[in-house]
């Protein structure tokens, strides 16, 4: 943390400096901080798909679902197979409820990992969310094979149903 507070004392107009510190601060959930250094990266150097995606994870851990999505619709179309995009995306589509549209970008997460459990999991709550039971108890059960006791498994589970 001083050595990037140093670099931003001797240039304020750090880009990298900002973004590190963002970082820093998204780590230790200071997120009304951690938004401001992404905000500085971005002003500095816009577009910068890191600065963009964690800005949105403060979006996302603030709850504001909608502006997180503004933030990453555009980084998935410039990067179609990033993990961390893919994730966050799903995460606030899933949260708003808006299943149809989530489960094409859960099933590119299954393509990218198939031996992750989350993406099984968040794809076995969209295909829920789409009327598709039997589909979303099986793929949930995929997940639930791969890591019993992973997070995204429980809780999913929980939402369909599951032990």
């Amino acid at each position: 943390r001083l050595e990037f507070e140093e670099a931003l004392r001797r240039r304020p107009n750090h880009a990298v400096a900002h973004y590190h510190l963002g970082l820093l601060a998204l780590q230790t959930d200071q997120l009304d901080d951690a938004r401001e250094r992404f905000q500085r990266a971005l002003a500095l150097d816009p577009g910068d798909p890191l600065a963009l995606s964690n800005l949105a994870a403060t979006h996302l851990r603030s709850g504001e679902w909608t502006e997180a999505l503004d933030l990453l619709f555009p980084l998935v179309e410039r990067a179609p197979d990033d993990p961390v995009t893919l994730r966050n995306l799903t995460a606030a589509l899933l949260s708003l409820g808006r299943f149809e549209q989530a489960e094409p970008f859960c099933e590119q997460m299954v393509r990218l990992a198939p031996n992750d459990p989350e993406p099984l999991a968040k794809l076995a709550w969209a295909r829920w969310g789409n009327g598709r039971r039997a589909d979303a108890i099986a793929t949930w059960r995929r997940a639930r094979a791969l890591s019993p006791n992973h997070p995204a498994v429980r809780g999913i589970g929980q939402i369909l149903g599951q032990p």
